[in-house]
Order: structure tokens, then C-alpha cells, then sequence
């Protein structure tokens, strides 16, 4: 048989071809009836063929090395010394300045050698509830901000040797991962799009990379089977792995309670076996070329850009007026995922399906002092428990 003609006998069929044999297949006359509308606001078709989206080329990752774990024990108190805008606290409120004075505390920072980067993270604002476009868009708004208060200062940032290409070569991003594997795999490639993006609108060379530091999330673990964030700590990392970060740190699957040196052990294990047993970080964007992926990423940097334009149009990140507006994002967000979870829409185990013990009262997770002490986290902690969501 001639290899060439190996594939002859079957046809090359079209997009369209594809879509009305699936419209005929399962029984209805509109291509919407078949789409998944995700509680991130994408829309998931179940046909992709190299018709669909264009091929994204992806940034590199800045690190040489490639690849690092990050132990969640060296997050230092208030880590994000940066170009931070606290979510429900304002640093210029905190520190008894005016707001224009706040804006230089990073670069204060930078050049008295406290901060190696400008870290810029939308890690609170995901653990209130935005969603995937929306933290991305967040991330921009704040790096902007950041950027045009320089451009003000053009003097004074001439003084210190400092310019908007030093910024961009020393920026690092953080984001917290969610349970969605294949959204947050796109979320990460969606990042260095967008990087790109903003590079090109400052006239910065849009091939300076992007240092992406990814956590696990917080907001989806179970407090009371614990068990069930190992596992969900696993899908996140590889998330974060396939999708390309530099940086990852995995908090301990119990960390709703007080983690042991085990259970810190079992965290760096996670990514350990992820990258020398399943060696998934030894192609970059290994999911490239993907029409899936390759079409979430691309809809979730059109929504990020979107929002983005909406924080900028409310004042940028400092103003009250987009404070308010992002709290009611958030709000309406959670919202969303609380009526999912309530007609089971969303299966979350061990929180509302599966849980231990049917007859065992419902736990709830009270923010206590030793939690807050292990994490020293800044911004408030919503655990799906504390909706008050009975488990059935």
C-alpha cells in the first residue's frame, strides 16, 4: 500500500460539515444548544477543528532554568511588597499618604534592593471570585497604573536609572489556580498574550518575557475531607505546568487546619513528581496547537481586555468608584457559583457531593488565628463552606 494514499479513502470534512452532523446526531436545530457556558463566563463549543482559532505563539518563560518550585514556607508577610492594590485595603489608607504617594512605594522598594521584582498579583481578587478574564484584566490595570504614575515621574525615574523597559524586564505576576484544568491552562498561556499586548501599546519590546508565579488555589478546598485538596492540588499544578509558569507553589492540602512538615512535604512532592517522574515541564506549551486551548486563550484575553478597558474607565485600580465595581463582580460572581453548587450544576466532593458522613453537621471554616498566622494572607479568605451551602 502507498502511504501516501494511506488517508484517501476518508474525507476531508469542514467545520461546518462536522457541526450540522452534530445538530442532526443529537436532535436540535441551534448550534447554542450544544455549547457549555462555564461559571468564567467562556463559552465551550464541542466541536474545534483547525478552522476554529488561529495558532497563538506563546512568549517563552523568562527563567533560563526553567521550571521552579517555590515552598509556600518562603512566602514571606506581606511577600507582595509591590505594585499591589490590597483588594479590600488601600495602601495609601494603611500608610497615611495620598495615593500618588503610594504609587511610589514599589519603586521605593525596588531601589532600596527590599523587592527583586515588581510583583503584580490578582491572587486575592481570584479568591473572592473573579473570574479568569477578570483577574487577567485586574493584572493589566494594575500594571498600567503603575506604568503611567512612572511616566509622570519620567524625572525622577531618569534620576534612578529607571525606565519602563527596566520595569517590564523586572515585572513577575502572580495568580492563584483554579479547579478548572483546561480554563486555567489557557489563563497562563492567556497571560504572556497579553503581556505581549501591553508591551506593543508602550512601544517595550514585546519579546521581554514574563515571570508568571502561580499558586494553588485556596477557595475550592474542602475543610472537612482534606484528602480531597491533595488530589485538587495535583490538577492545579499540572495546570499551572502545562500551562507554561515559571514559578509554583503548592500550599499543603490541609492547610485549612495547621500543616505539618509531612504534608509541606507532600506540596513540594506534587511538583516533584509532575516534573521528574512525569517530566511535563520539558516542552514548552505542550499543549500548543490544541483547538480547544488554543480557542479558550484566545477568548479569555478578548474578555480580560474587555474588563480591563472597564477598570481603566472607572478611574484605574486606585479609584473608589472601580473598588465598588469590582466588589460587585466579585459579588455577583460568587453568586453564580453559589446557586451551581446548590442544583448541583457544580460537583465539588467532600464539600456538597460525597461528603463523609451524611448525618454529620455541616462544617464551617472560621477564620481563626492560626490559619491567618501560617498565611499571612492580606486579603479575606472565602472558602465555599462559609456560603452556607448544606452538604446532601
Amino acid at each position: 500500500m502507498n502511504p501516501n494514499n494511506f488517508f484517501a479513502e476518508f474525507p476531508i470534512s469542514t467545520q461546518e460539515e462536522w457541526w450540522n452532523d452534530a445538530l442532526k446526531t443529537a436532535k436540535v436545530t441551534e448550534k447554542s444548544a450544544l455549547m457549555m457556558h462555564t461559571e468564567e463566563n467562556l463559552t465551550i463549543s464541542p466541536i474545534y477543528t483547525a478552522e476554529t482559532k488561529p495558532f497563538a505563539k506563546i512568549l517563552p518563560k523568562k527563567s533560563e532554568n526553567g521550571f521552579s518550585f517555590q515552598h509556600f514556607d518562603t512566602i514571606k508577610p506581606n511577600f507582595e511588597l509591590d505594585a499591589e492594590v490590597y483588594f479590600y485595603e488601600n495602601k495609601a489608607k494603611d500608610n497615611n499618604i495620598s495615593q500618588a504617594e503610594a504609587q511610589l512605594l514599589p519603586l521605593a522598594d525596588f531601589f532600596k534592593g527590599k523587592n527583586q521584582n515588581f510583583v503584580f498579583s490578582a491572587r486575592g481578587f481570584k479568591e473572592n471570585g473573579a473570574n479568569v478574564s477578570q483577574q487577567l484584566g485586574f493584572l493589566l490595570a494594575k500594571w498600567v497604573t503603575q506604568v503611567e504614575y512612572c511616566v509622570e515621574v519620567e524625572e525622577f525615574m531618569a534620576q534612578k536609572g529607571m525606565s519602563l523597559p527596566i520595569i517590564a524586564q523586572n515585572t513577575t505576576w502572580q495568580v492563584s489556580i483554579g479547579r478548572n484544568y483546561f480554563v486555567e491552562i489557557a489563563k497562563i498561556r492567556a497571560c504572556r498574550i497579553l503581556w505581549a499586548r501591553i508591551l506593543e501599546i508602550y512601544n517595550i519590546d514585546n519579546q521581554i518575557p514574563l515571570e508568571i508565579h502561580a499558586f494553588t488555589g485556596i477557595n475550592n478546598k474542602s475543610f472537612a475531607d482534606i484528602e480531597n485538596n491533595l488530589l485538587r492540588n495535583t490538577t492545579e499544578a499540572m495546570s499551572a505546568i502545562i500551562g507554561n509558569v515559571d514559578i509554583l507553589t503548592v500550599f499543603p492540602h490541609d492547610f485549612p487546619h495547621k500543616p505539618t512538615e509531612n504534608t509541606k512535604r507532600w506540596a513540594e512532592n506534587i511538583a516533584n513528581l509532575l516534573t521528574d517522574e512525569a517530566r511535563i515541564t520539558k516542552t514548552q506549551d505542550i499543549l500548543a496547537g490544541a483547538y480547544c486551548v488554543e480557542a479558550l486563550t484566545q477568548e479569555i484575553c478578548e474578555n480580560a481586555w474587555v474588563f480591563f478597558q472597564k477598570i481603566m474607565a472607572k478611574g484605574g485600580v486606585f479609584h473608589v468608584d472601580c473598588r465598588e465595581f469590582l466588589e460587585n463582580e466579585c459579588a455577583k460572581n460568587i453568586a453564580h457559583i453559589e446557586n451551581n453548587l446548590k442544583n448541583k450544576k457544580t460537583a465539588l466532593v467532600g464539600v456538597h457531593i460525597y461528603p463523609i458522613s451524611k448525618d454529620a453537621p455541616p462544617k464551617t471554616f472560621t477564620k481563626d488565628a492560626d490559619v491567618l498566622s501560617v498565611y499571612n494572607e492580606g486579603w479575606k479568605i472565602v472558602f465555599l463552606e462559609e456560603l452556607g451551602l448544606e452538604k446532601h
